[in-house]
């Protein structure tokens, strides 16, 4: 399975994959899967997405304050014959003269890694923001390979609840021949 993109929201984590990347491109479109999952992402996963503002302004060639009330949220990634990676870095930005709106942002595509034998091109950006980005790309692998956290139950609720059902039982004998 090969990630062609994730984004995050305040319910889900959204992951766009191809389920054979190895096919024609014809082909790829049509098994494209969207997954949207509830599951809470390994603490890694959020760390990997808070760098991401950083490289944002850096692309971008922003003043490091730009990052204030900048929330990168989508990673579109594509990849050449050989897998030679970039992206589209996409989120939304608080505007300080309208701060009840998010601006839509996308960075222009990033090369984040090294160009592969016969290919034109080079790393675009410093080797620290290409590596924060290839971080974020890993975390949210490990995530749609099921490396997940798990969602703690609270037991003392769970059996409060318990009790309190098995008492209006007792209150009211639901078997009772009438």
């Amino acid at each position: 399975m090969q990630l062609n993109s994730f984004s995050v929201d305040n319910k889900a984590v959204i992951l766009k994959v191809v389920a054979n990347p190895n096919l024609d491109s014809d082909e790829k479109d049509l098994i494209e899967s969207k997954v949207t999952s509830k599951a809470e992402p390994l603490p890694e996963f959020h760390a990997a997405l808070a760098q991401l503002p950083t490289v944002f302004c850096s692309v971008m060639e922003l003043d490091t304050s730009w990052k204030n009330g900048l929330v990168i949220d989508k990673v579109s990634i594509s990849r050449t014959k050989q897998g030679t990676r970039s992206v589209v870095l996409s989120g939304t930005k608080q505007l300080e003269c309208r701060s009840e709106f998010l601006h839509p942002v996308s960075s222009p595509c990033i090369q984040i890694d090294d160009a592969s034998d016969g290919e034109s091109g080079a790393v675009a950006i410093p080797a620290p923001l290409a590596e924060a980005v290839a971080k974020a790309i890993d975390e949210a692998e490990r995530y749609m390979h099921g490396e997940r956290a798990q969602g703690e139950i609270n037991f003392n609720e769970a059996k409060a609840a318990l009790n309190a059902t098995a008492k209006k039982g007792k209150d009211k004998d639901l078997f009772a021949n009438g």
